[in-house]
């Protein structure tokens, strides 16, 4: 085994941990990263090992996923009823939570954003429960999903280099 060899086995590792910890902490691009460290893969080692067909196979899957957790998301947004404010809001309590590096401030942030936009909209605090509930099931549903499509996706990976 090369030097070369062994980087590359070094940093193929460093990053598919990186992005897999990125499917349970959203504001890491997990499923991307992945799908990226498997092309960068395939690239640098002249696609001997992972194929044409691989890659695209990865390409839907990645994003398939992606893609349904953005209609997830605008579903369960037009579900609860959430007005422009409140959606603004939990936009904004999503980048405040992100910005404290926690998984805690991170889930609780969106939820925080909303109740208070929605309160200065007007909105009963019936709603505010109902969001709460809502962007806690989407935020443990989405993670769950995101998790399985990153085992998956290192499974495959697996499976073709090994």
């Amino acid at each position: 085994m090369s030097a070369l060899d062994l980087v590359l086995i070094t940093m193929t590792t460093f990053l598919m941990i990186v992005g897999f910890l990125g499917t349970l902490v959203p504001t890491l691009p997990g499923l991307p990263l992945l799908w990226g460290v498997v092309m960068i893969y395939g690239i640098t080692t002249k696609f001997e090992e992972i194929d044409k067909n691989f890659m695209i196979l990865t390409t839907l899957l990645v994003g398939l996923i992606i893609l349904l957790d953005l209609i997830a998301s605008l579903r369960g947004t037009q579900k609860i009823k959430a007005s422009f404010w409140g959606a603004a809001g939990a936009i904004i309590g999503g980048v405040v939570g992100a910005s404290f590096h926690s998984l805690a401030t991170l889930v609780i942030m969106p939820i925080v954003g909303a109740v208070i936009a929605e309160l200065l909209t007007g909105r009963d605090a019936i709603y505010k429960v109902e969001t709460q509930n809502y962007h806690f099931i989407g935020f443990v549903g989405g993670t769950i999903v995101r998790v399985a499509v990153g085992v998956t996706l290192i499974a495959m990976f697996l499976s073709k280099v090994l």
